[in-house]
């Protein structure tokens, strides 16, 4: 399957991918490029090779301008792709670079000569990371064009007209040096437009950021890593010497093949080199004195888990006792169906059956309901009627949160991701890269046992020293789906619109326009519309499927016509009504499966199948996919009738019919009230009888800190909050307003997130203002300020209320109080065990994240207030 990602975004995400195209021989030598010679490529940089090479002549007595990493990485030459030299040559140079920047061109003729000079003993490879889609978040045509031509023999005519086209180059330009090079310049427009290409630039990137590069030419010489900056022929050709020597002398090996730290598995995704410490789960298949350790995050109501129906076992056959297997739980988004399928498989494995029950799972992932669960559960030999009491009482809702959460530290971000001895990988041909990283760690672990490592203790001290949390940001590990009592701030933006403004209903649709589960709903609503008038809008925005091939295209086409309608020379016309007839016509046209199908359906009205350039179309699809997965969508479609969520109740179109006539004969509410006042996100709430309510009671003590209300309070609420956060003042507000109505205490504790330098100089400045007796008056103006904070700003304010403004000044010149907020920042973590968000509010023991309606917050303090006797410290 194709990736369908944004390139803007391919570096944070581990996405699946496929092997490019089986690569033609390339001619022997690229064609020749501009003669480029910046002068700041030709700086010098500390050397490490020194000495003579037989025949290479001998050394200057300068230091050489190279210098490579002792470390070197498993970065084998990939035989699918395009290769200058032999595949197997004893010497592999693997070059990262942007073929728009003019560093790469010096750097190719380098290369080309390096190549000239060693035509049996250097392979040469290029892999791709392009500034374009790494800084500015644009479409990298040029890494694009020339992943184009990959399976072609004009791939190295293709690479050095790209070159010579320099930065930014137009979609034209790029289509002009294809056609040239006797390539099929519309289908490279169609591709980028489909996003068909993402997945061999996906695999490069994601190398890329795994091996910490910043963009600009990057050479690995058998996997060891060389200094920035365009190399020296001499000083390179001095190098691949050192290296051809020492392969002389120790017999040839496979480039690269002694880096122990990152690996590539033919054609498939790509192996973490981080080794995170993983828990295991409660189910565990295999001997304890494994060598190998495999956890699986697994949502079981998740069609791409359902590879792992035959990976698992045939890993597990081919192993045998050298392999252990444990599964944990990673329903994406807390779905409804991936959460009951798991609290199934945790309720039979109380009863022994949970291998059973997750071997049928598997072998077929569709979303089930309580009854169809049940009936598998019963062939499996589960006894239905004790796990339906256990299911009732959401008995193991607390393991598969604690699971989620545990992958999502982790780094797990979707379903199936599958760590090998703590290291982690996805992607397709998931099998063989499982059995390469399975072989890899087999090595590792007979070394440790052969050190004296017993068997039943690899795995900890092979993990012993990894990670607990994943580099990239933890964010908030806990969305859930939308739930249709509460009401979400959902925007219109700029999706496109039919019905006025001030409508008494609106609603916001998330879809796909190729698909059935999307027709009928969408058929239903514009029936509605016509029937209502202006007393209905709706709203479009975009939630295709990836695995589908016309769907990324249609979205396209969808949005270039959208953005026709609102053209100036259109004038009168009624706002939409091309995008909606669009719209109608494909929906009525669904399902459609291929591209072909989609230009049939839209010939009629005279519109081309492909929707505008891949930077106007991906990166709009990709921002209303993220959004609708803040408020809550697990699937496609997602509709909210004035900001409610509709659920699966929007698959049956009378109840939706019934909901929207409803909503119209009823609702006087002006949708500018549902932006103000609606939630933000579906983000985990902890507050009891809130959904998706947590049991669990934080230990959070008396913690010190500038408070409201008495001390002696029965209920103390607790804020861990950054003055950088959204609607902080609201939540003050609110809060105070509890105080207001007696018996709470409400207590501020700094937390400023990391790398936010305005959040933590106002929490210092907080700290300050604490110890001199003025909390109350700083925290008031620090929320008025949100993005204003500055250092001149806090003194002269300091000032009015009596502070000692010169030393608040040297104190935060010099962060004295920095120590202080990142304690109280500690204590938050301590408390919760995982970073917070900002603001996090503690009522008594229960926990709720993010700002929400004061309602959320008063049921909590009454549910903690009854439990008052038994409440934990």
């Amino acid at each position: 399957m194709r990736s369908r990602l944004p390139l803007h975004t391919l570096i944070v995400v581990a996405a699946a991918c496929t092997p490019s195209p089986e690569a033609h021989p390339p001619p022997s030598s690229p064609p020749a490029a501009p003669p480029l010679a910046p002068p700041q490529l030709q700086a010098s940089v500390d050397g490490s090779v020194d000495g003579s090479v037989d025949g290479l002549g001998e050394a200057p007595n300068k230091p050489p301008r190279v210098k490579a990493t002792e470390e070197r990485f498993r970065l084998p030459v990939d035989p699918q792709r395009p290769t200058l030299g032999p595949v197997d040559a004893p010497v592999s140079l693997v070059a990262y670079c942007d073929p728009e920047a003019p560093a790469c061109t010096t750097l190719a003729q380098v290369l080309g000569q390096q190549h000239a000079r060693f035509p049996e003993d250097v392979s040469i490879q290029l892999r791709w990371f392009p500034s374009t889609a790494v800084q500015r978040g644009e479409a990298p045509l040029g890494a694009l064009a020339v992943l184009f031509a990959e399976a072609s023999e004009q791939y190295w005519e293709v690479e050095s007209g790209i070159r010579r086209l320099g930065a930014a180059p137009s979609l034209a330009a790029v289509r002009g040096v294809l056609e040239g090079a006797g390539l099929e310049g519309a289908a490279f427009v169609r591709n980028v437009t489909l996003g068909l290409l993402d997945d061999r630039l996906l695999r490069d990137l994601t190398v890329a950021g795994l091996l910490r590069l910043e963009p600009g030419p990057t050479l690995f010489v058998n996997g060891r890593r060389v200094d920035r900056g365009i190399l020296g022929t001499e000083d390179l050709s001095r190098l691949i010497g050192v290296e051809l020597a020492a392969r002389a002398s120790a017999g040839v090996t496979p480039p690269g093949a002694e880096g122990a730290r990152f690996s590539v598995a033919g054609g498939g995704h790509f192996v973490s080199p981080e080794v995170y410490k993983v828990p295991l789960g409660s189910a565990v298949r295999g001997p304890s004195d494994a060598l190998v350790t495999v956890v699986a995050f697994i949502d079981y109501s998740c069609e791409s888990c359902g590879e792992l129906a035959a990976v698992l076992p045939a890993l597990e056959r081919r192993y045998g006792p050298k392999l252990r297997l444990s599964v944990r739980h990673f329903p994406v988004g807390m779905s409804a169906a991936g959460t009951l399928a798991a609290e199934t498989l945790e309720a039979a494995h109380r009863q022994g059956r949970f291998w059973a029950l997750h071997d049928r799972l598997l072998a077929d992932t569709r979303p089930r309901d309580a009854k169809a669960l049940d009936a598998l559960a019963a062939e499996v030999g589960v006894d239905v009627q004790r796990l339906d009491f256990e299911r009732s009482r959401r008995a193991d809702l607390a393991t598969i949160r604690g699971d989620r959460l545990a992958g999502w530290r982790l780094g797990v971000r979707g379903a199936p991701h599958v760590f090998v001895n703590g290291r982690a990988a996805a992607g397709p041909e998931l099998e063989r890269l499982l059995v390469a990283l399975t072989e890899d760690e087999l090595v590792a672990a007979g070394a440790k046992v052969a050190s004296g490592v017993p068997p039943t203790k690899v795995y900890a001290s092979l993990t012993a020293d990894g990670k607990v949390v994943a580099s990239t940001p933890v964010g908030d590990p806990l969305v859930v789906e939308a739930h249709p009592d509460w009401v979400y701030a959902v925007p219109v933006g700029s999706g496109a619109t039919l019905g006025p403004a001030a409508a008494p209903v609106t609603v916001v649709l998330y879809g796909d326009l190729t698909t059935l589960s999307t027709s009928g709903p969408l058929l239903t609503l514009l029936d509605l519309q016509r029937r209502l008038g202006d007393r209905l809008r709706l709203v479009w925005k975009d939630f295709p499927h990836a695995q589908n091939s016309a769907a990324m295209s249609a979205a396209g086409v969808g949005r270039q016509v959208a953005a026709a309608d609102r053209a100036p020379e259109r004038g009168n016309a009624p706002a939409g009504t091309t995008f909606w007839r669009v719209a109608e016509t494909l929906a009525k046209a669904a399902p459609i499966e291929s591209p072909a199908a989609l230009a049939a359906a839209l010939a009629p009205l005279g519109i081309p199948p492909e929707g505008g350039t891949a930077a106007e179309t991906a990166a709009g699809i990709e921002a209303d996919r993220a959004e609708a997965r803040r408020f809550g969508a697990v699937r496609s479609p997602t509709l909210f009738i004035n900001g409610r969520y509709v659920g699966d109740a929007g698959q049956d179109t009378a109840a939706l019919e019934t909901r929207v006539m409803e909503a119209a004969a009823e609702s006087r509410l002006d949708y500018e009230a549902v932006l103000r006042d609606g939630l933000t996100s579906s983000a985990m709430i902890t507050g009891p009888g809130f959904p998706g309510a947590d049991s669990r009671r934080y230990a959070v003590g008396t913690l010190d800190g500038p408070s409201r209300g008495p001390d002696s309070a029965p209920v103390t609420i607790t804020v861990f909050g950054s003055f950088t956060a959204d609607r902080l003042k609201s939540l003050m507000g609110d809060l105070e307003a509890l105080v207001d109505e007696g018996g709470v205490r409400v207590v501020w504790r700094n937390y400023p997130q990391p790398g936010d330098a305005e959040a933590q100089l106002a929490a210092q400045a907080m700290v300050a203002a604490t110890l001199a007796g003025k909390p109350w008056p700083m925290h008031a103006w620090l929320m008025a300020q949100a993005r204003g904070v500055t250092l001149d700003g806090v003194v002269a304010f300091a000032r009015t209320i009596g502070l000692d403004a010169e030393k608040l000044r040297a104190e935060l010149s010099t962060a004295t109080h920095a120590p202080a907020v990142e304690r109280e920042f500690d204590g938050g973590m301590k408390i919760a065990g995982t970073p917070l968000g900002s603001p996090t509010v503690f009522v008594g023991h229960r926990m709720i994240m993010g700002v929400h309606p004061l309602a959320v917050y008063r049921e909590a303090l009454e549910a903690v207030r009854a439990l008052a006797p038994h409440r934990a410290p």
